[in-house]
């Protein structure tokens, strides 16, 4: 009795046992839930204003205010009119992740015009944004205008005082350079009067409620209005203030007094000198222009057209040379140009003529530095791209 007793102990552990592996395997197949990594995907936009239907009047500033969104952080917003480059600004790599740019444009002629906005990060580009509005031809015509958002700046034309209007948020600053501290961070749409600028004229003095204070002249940020065609020129040059020096903190000297038994032997101590890092170079193409509509003539077999291509330098200075070149996908590559150097916050315009053969969409891809010359502290943004629509 007893060993059956214990027969059945033993054959009721074993059934256990199995059965709690069983249940591990079992365990083990279940589907886990790894969390995965989501994509950047791409920018998004949307236009707050203007609508679709909105009117406005020819030769008269006209202002898009949209909301950009991007998970990593866009680089750049630019403005389109019908399918035509009007304006890009650069957006703040401290903030750069939700912003509310304020785009200029003025019409030159009456008509429906279609407003698009792309954001980019790097070459990577959004979904394109657009509404269509109406140009009439004076102020009597307009019959539909849209309710203006809380950044929508106010500018009367006819003003002949020299105003700047920010288009993305701007740093406000003490003197003219980023040495300078920051007062405050201005509000994409604002509108402040200017009082003066430094004789390069990369900085200009404005005031904002009772405060004197400095902001960057790069059309990159902000726009320039005076209701003439002087275009803010007779704006004095003034005297900056002087650049702040770095704070020196006085550290007591010890002097040890030697006793009369020790002799003290004199020792060079040589301090090493300390290596300030020097910004790499960030170059960028900021715009392009040219026509994005073409007709083949009629007994031919191609269409040329000249673009102009703006290369700006975001970083350090590239005290060397490095290449251009524009590349039409599926079709041939051109040398835009060689640039010897360009110094920081520089801005230069190169132009190519391209040729296109092909019926339908043609994607031109630009590139600056091309050859990849430059040692870059950003290489994500060394392109942009142009969708040129060629009809026989």
């Amino acid at each position: 009795m007893r060993f059956r007793l214990l027969s059945i102990l033993l054959l009721t552990l074993t059934l256990a046992a199995c059965n709690l592996g069983a249940s591990d395997n079992s365990s083990q197949e279940e589907p886990i839930d790894v969390p995965t990594s989501t994509p950047a995907g791409k920018p998004q936009v949307t236009i707050d204003t203007p609508q679709d239907g909105d009117e406005f009047v020819v030769r008269e500033p006209l202002f898009v205010s949209a909301t950009v969104t991007d998970t990593v952080g866009v680089t750049q917003v630019q403005l389109l009119a019908n399918n035509q480059p009007v304006r890009t600004v650069l957006v703040d790599q401290s903030n750069n992740r939700r912003s509310q740019p304020v785009l200029d444009y003025q019409p030159r002629t009456a008509g429906e015009v279609t407003l698009t906005v792309i954001a980019y990060r790097g070459s990577v580009a959004s979904d394109p944004a657009s509404v269509t509005v109406t140009i009439r031809e004076t102020q009597a015509q307009v019959t539909a205008t849209s309710a203006p958002s809380n950044n929508q700046p106010v500018i009367n034309p006819n003003d002949p005082n020299c105003r700047v209007l920010v288009n993305v948020n701007l740093n406000f600053r003490t003197g003219p350079s980023t040495d300078f501290p920051v007062i405050r961070t201005l509000a994409a749409g604002t509108v402040l009067p200017v009082s003066g600028r430094i004789a390069d004229n990369t900085w200009l003095q404005v005031t904002s409620g009772s405060t004197v204070g400095w902001v960057s002249a790069s059309n990159n940020y902000v726009s320039l209005y005076d209701g003439t065609v002087n275009l803010c020129r007779n704006v004095p040059v003034v005297q900056s203030p002087p650049t702040p020096t770095p704070r020196v903190t006085n550290t007591p000297v010890v002097t040890n007094t030697p006793t009369p038994t020790q002799t003290l032997t004199p020792t060079q101590t040589t301090i090493p000198p300390t290596n300030t890092p020097i910004p790499k170079p960030d170059l960028t193409i900021t715009n392009v222009t040219g026509n994005t509509s073409l007709t083949i003539p009629s007994g031919e077999t191609q269409v040329t057209a000249t673009y102009s291509v703006n290369i700006s330098n975001l970083g350090g200075a590239a005290n060397q040379q490095f290449s251009v070149s524009a590349r039409v996908v599926n079709g041939a590559t051109y040398d835009v140009g060689s640039v010897g150097n360009l110094g920081s916050g520089q801005i230069i315009s190169l132009t190519v003529d391209i040729t296109f053969t092909t019926p339908g969409e043609n994607t031109v891809i630009f590139t600056v530095d091309s050859d990849d010359d430059i040692d870059e502290s950003n290489e994500d943004n060394n392109e942009r791209f142009v969708i040129v629509t060629v009809s026989n």
